[in-house]
């Protein structure tokens, strides 16, 4: 009797292990996906080992119930939970997957939770749906009575799909439960969406899916150029860092370099960062990270156009500038801050508002940056850019046209005393508007081939030259240029050097031609070089 007892006793211990691994050990349920599962943990359980899945009454066998350990919500993500039971309820059956309870709740706050405070009476909705069965019929069925309802929701902020606003939106559901998503010809299973109804701007409400956000993918060429974007950034930094550590270089001009290599280090740091990480931003954080990439882009164009109206201003006026640079450095930054603030501004009203989605910048809708598969980037950003290229252009050209004309009059006096102070004056200020026109060149060029790609793209979809990815890359690449253009130069390395070493070098040599002569003319050497022409 002792021996029976003890070997009762070892068989229950047995026993009672081998439930507790059975709890707490994954049990996957073979052939059976787990979109197709639902949870049992609460579920009455058979003498037979069966479960009652209560809300549909249908009783699952032991053979379809398994124990899991994690949830697997959109694009195949597991997220891992406590050990629970879960049951294969879709096998042999036709399943659709509602967020929450199909009339007593909603999406809380765009979360994963469902709440059924949101709600004071249960939702009243046509519940009808025109599903596509297996022979190819399309018929009309009661989405609640005729499926097996399960529910989930696949991820944080989604969006809902809604043809009763946007016929970019229409969808089709099949009878497998898998939905077809027309605007990207995709077919999505039940683990990366689910229905849930909508409220109307009538008052009324809809069933439509929700969607996840869509992940960023990017053609070969896109992430190419984007990698190169990401090199970029470094040196558009370094550039930054020696224009601020040399004293020489923090004068008007120096101010408004390091000023536009800032607007354009964030832009391409947030055009990467959009482009290349494989996160699925939310809603919120990828609508914030489109308008900053659209506000830095736009105040360098701002900035660059800011470079070339002063380097034309030094040359256009004849008399001494009454405004310091201080004050004019002042004004320069009201405007090529302000005025993409302003369009950033509007560019967030328009794309929040009512209007037609055709004439929305697009930032946020399906991806964080401007859509650029219509002519609405042509309005909000590759035309306004335009015209500042265009501009800086017209203002270069005017300058080298105005300092070819002083050089010849400075030549019929260079016989004269003075003659080589004024010829050394206009070279500096030669070599000053050459390093702008590189850098001009360096941006404008690019972009220009940039603007007219978008084009052609948009009057020969799908055409494209392959003279626009050079281009793209070259763009890309304009951190690397600029730092070779503007830090790699003997007379900037030689005042890098004498900074680290706090030399100080002897007064005939002291002249620099980053001193303030260089970045723009003073008054006096302005009137000297121009009373020729008078």
């Amino acid at each position: 009797l002792v021996l029976l007892t003890m070997n009762l006793k070892t068989y229950l211990g047995i026993y009672i292990l081998f439930a507790v691994f059975q709890i707490y050990h994954n049990t996957e349920i073979p052939n059976c996906a787990f979109e197709d599962t639902v949870n049992l943990t609460n579920a009455l359980q058979f003498d037979n080992g069966s479960y009652l899945y209560a809300y549909e009454g249908i009783v699952i066998p032991p053979d379809l119930v398994g124990v899991y350990d994690f949830e697997e919500i959109y694009d195949g993500r597991r997220l891992p939970v406590e050990p629970h039971l879960r049951g294969c309820i879709c096998k042999g059956r036709n399943c659709i997957k509602f967020c929450c309870h199909p009339t007593k709740e909603l999406i809380t706050n765009m979360s994963r939770m469902c709440s059924e405070n949101e709600l004071k009476e249960e939702l009243e909705y046509d519940p009808y749906l025109e599903v596509i069965y297996n022979n190819g019929s399309r018929l009309k069925t009661h989405a609640i009575r005729q499926f097996v309802v399960i529910q989930g929701v696949p991820c944080e902020g989604g969006y809902p799909l809604m043809p009763q606003e946007d016929e970019d939106d229409k969808w089709d559901i099949f009878e497998n439960g898998t939905i077809y998503r027309h605007f990207d010809q995709s077919y999505i299973s039940k683990r990366d969406y689910c229905l849930m109804p909508q409220n109307m701007s009538d008052g009324t409400w809809v069933l439509n899916p929700m969607n996840c956000p869509i992940p960023n993918e990017a053609t070969l060429s896109n992430r190419i150029n984007n990698i190169a974007m990401a090199i970029s950034v470094p040196f558009i930094v370094l550039t930054i860092f020696v224009y601020l550590f040399i004293p020489e270089l923090r004068n008007l001009h120096g101010k408004c370099l390091i000023s536009y290599l800032t607007s354009l280090a964030v832009g391409y740091s947030v055009l990467s960062t959009i482009t290349l990480s494989e996160v699925i931003f939310a809603n919120f954080v990828c609508s914030s990270l489109g308008y900053i990439g659209y506000f830095s882009f736009m105040a360098a164009f701002f900035w660059l156009s800011v470079i070339s109206f002063d380097l034309w201003q030094n040359f256009r006026i004849t008399g001494p500038i009454r405004i310091g640079q201080r004050k004019r450095f002042i004004m320069y930054s009201t405007y090529a801050w302000g005025v993409p603030f302003c369009l950033t501004c509007i560019v967030m009203i328009i794309q929040n508002s009512d209007m037609d989605p055709y004439y929305k910048p697009g930032i946020g809708d399906d991806y964080c940056w401007l859509k650029t598969n219509d002519w609405s980037a042509m309005i909000y950003f590759f035309g306004i850019n335009l015209i500042i290229i265009l501009l800086d252009t017209a203002f270069f050209i005017m300058t080298l046209h105005k300092i070819l004309i002083i050089q010849k009059e400075i030549k019929k006096v260079t016989m004269n005393d003075g003659g080589n102070d004024k010829s050394r004056n206009l070279r500096l200020h030669k070599n000053n508007v050459g390093l702008f026109l590189r850098l001009l060149l360096i941006m404008g060029i690019t972009w220009l081939l940039d603007i007219f790609s978008y084009i052609e793209n948009q009057l020969h979809p799908g055409v494209t030259n392959p003279l626009y990815y050079i281009s793209d890359f070259m763009n890309a690449m304009t951190g690397l240029l600029i730092f070779i253009c503007f830090v790699l130069k003997p007379k900037v390395l030689k005042l890098m050097k004498r900074r680290i070493l706090g030399k100080e070098e002897p007064s005939e040599n002291t002249e620099s031609d980053y001193s303030d002569d260089e970045f723009a003319l003073e008054d006096r050497g302005k009137n000297d070089a121009l009373q020729f022409i008078n």
